[in-house]
């Protein structure tokens, strides 16, 4: 009895000494991470950790459990915890103006300007840069993009409707689509005759299969008739990969191999994404964390040029659209800052890059565009709906196919572009730019 005495008391003063030192290190650990707390770049607030016992006292697991609370404290205005005075409300915003005044920052900075881009947005006199800035100091919550330097142009964004109509039609524009094949039309006029899947797969077989065209129609309709021949509907029990890869990749993947881009599909590494998470680890005493993964990706020399995502066919989860959309854009944003930083180890970047990807929820997907000019501009250029009953199939298939073509066709396009000749540097110049392409922290 003794002994347990003598135990229990010990125990209570390791309880006692563990508390105090807790409460004691509490405030300091507080107002380091939210002094340093960047969403887009955590790893520097959560080291605020390392100098502390909090870490030794609580475990790895509680801790992480505590700075995500402080994290929602930070981000969410409702939660306004006093520090010293200091409500961290008013820190967020010292924080967040002090970035857009540091050069470095990815919002109408030199250093972009240094990598050849265009670092200005004017519309009709007004300076969307200014605007974007407004509203991104306002909007800070979790989930919106502006609080990574991206301007969401797309539908139901709500940096679309701080702007007046005229604006938003003039900013949501995306340049010009390429010509699309000249077999393209005169073949759709032969083979859709009617909706039926039945109807279309006999037109397509009197076409000469040595057309490329012909060829991408005939692959579609042999898709579907692994579902076809058994039922008139796509089956309900389909799951996501099977419906991505079996249909929706169906349209994508042949007028990309059909303009020499090559692709990769089912859970594919996002470079990009990788990188970022890495390149602020000393990667001699730090572990690697992995990135994320893609549905599909398309490469042109080792760049990541086109990124998909896809929930299922039938009946997702209602919060995956969401998810994947802010999960692309995202991506997108990485893979255009690891294109420009790699391009411009030897040469100056090209002006106007762009990067693009496609979200897929249910049937429908949509078509996104993003490119840099001042900040990072997210655009939707199209959206089409894939077939899923054979008696309402051939008009979808038609626009589908001639939207996918036109993706291609501007993947095409960018790829050119990045072909065209760079301007010759020295060495001493190479290694500036190199230094300049490596500069942006996120």
């Amino acid at each position: 009895m003794e002994q347990e005495s003598k135990e229990q008391d010990h125990a209570d003063w390791r309880k006692f000494i563990r508390y105090n030192v807790l409460m004691t290190d509490l405030k300091t650990l507080a107002t380091q991470f939210i002094a340093r707390f960047d969403l887009q770049s955590k790893s520097a607030a959560y080291d605020a950790l390392k100098p502390t016992p909090l870490k030794q006292l609580l475990g790895r697991d509680s801790c992480q459990m505590m700075c995500c609370k402080m994290e929602n404290a930070v981000v969410q205005d409702r939660h306004l915890l006093p520090i010293n005075n200091v409500e961290v409300k008013e820190l967020r915003i010292a924080r967040d103006e002090a970035k857009m005044d540091d050069p470095g920052y990815p919002l109408g900075s030199d250093h972009f300007a240094t990598l050849g881009q265009e670092i200005n947005w004017n519309v009709n006199d007004t300076d969307m840069i200014q605007k974007f800035r407004k509203f991104r100091a306002g909007n800070q919550c979790p989930f919106l993009l502006a609080r990574d330097g991206i301007a969401d142009l797309t539908q139901e964004s709500p940096f679309c409707q701080t702007l007046d109509s005229t604006l938003l039609s003039i900013v949501r524009r995306v340049e010009p689509r390429p010509k699309h094949w000249p077999t393209l039309l005169p073949i759709c006029d032969r083979v859709f005759v009617s909706n039926s899947y039945d109807e279309v797969a006999r037109a397509i077989r009197s076409e000469s299969m040595s057309d490329p065209i012909a060829a991408y129609l005939f692959v579609v309709i042999m898709a579907y008739w692994q579902y076809f021949q058994f039922q008139d509907d796509i089956p309900e029990n389909i799951n996501e990969r099977e419906g991505f890869a079996g249909l929706t990749w169906t349209f994508m993947q042949t007028p990309l191999s059909m303009y020499g881009i090559q692709t990769c599909y089912l859970e594919v590494l996002i470079t990009a994404v990788e990188g970022r998470k890495n390149q602020d680890k000393d990667h001699f005493v730090d572990a690697k964390e992995i990135g994320q993964y893609a549905d599909a990706v398309a490469v042109h020399n080792n760049q990541q040029l086109f990124l998909a995502e896809a929930a299922s066919v039938h009946r997702p989860k209602s919060e995956k659209r969401r998810q994947d959309e802010f999960k692309l854009a995202k991506a997108m944003r990485d893979a255009w800052i690891e294109h420009v930083g790699s391009i411009s180890r030897l040469a100056v970047p090209h002006r106007g890059l762009a990067v693009f990807g496609s979200v897929s929820f249910k049937n429908e997907t949509k078509l996104l565009r993003m490119d840099f000019q001042g900040a990072f501009r997210l655009q939707q250029f199209d959206l089409f709906i894939i077939p899923l009953n054979k008696d309402d199939f051939g008009g979808k298939m038609r626009a589908a196919i001639i939207s996918f073509l036109e993706l291609a066709a501007r993947l095409h396009q960018e790829t050119e572009r990045r072909c065209q000749p760079p301007v010759a540097l020295g060495y001493n110049d190479r290694t500036a730019l190199a230094d300049a392409g490596i500069k942006p922290k996120f």
